[in-house]
């Protein structure tokens, strides 16, 4: 895409969304998928594969995720989903990427957290 299109694109949710996660993970093409099944959520759950594994109806209400309660059930339905224990790397390898920027990003986070002594 040239730096026009793009700058023409960006003011626009809905074409930019389609254009990033339409046709992908159950996002039908040519439709507005990308845009209907985009990240939402406390971790920002994305595609209509992963919101009809969640259980709840998100497929047909995606905007019920941002629900602080259903948000919360769907964190832990998504990753008592895809975790395959034990430790800290299998955690972090079912929730979402980890280039070295953000697995970095996610061990300091981490180390913050048990050095706070909260969940001690």
């Amino acid at each position: 895409m040239s730096d026009d299109e793009l700058d023409d694109l960006k003011p626009d949710p809905v074409r930019f969304f389609d254009l990033v996660y339409g046709g992908r993970f159950g996002n039908a093409p040519d439709t507005h998928d990308g845009f209907t099944y985009r990240g939402r959520g406390p971790f920002q759950l994305t595609f209509k594969d992963n919101y009809k594994r969640i259980g709840e109806d998100l497929v047909g209400n995606p905007d019920l995720i941002n629900d602080i309660t259903i948000g919360a059930q769907t964190v832990v339905a998504y990753i008592d989903d895809r975790y395959d224990g034990p430790g800290w790397q299998a955690m972090k390898d079912c929730v979402g990427f980890n280039t070295p920027g953000i697995a970095a990003r996610k061990n300091a986070l981490r180390e913050q957290l048990l050095a706070s002594g909260e969940f001690a």
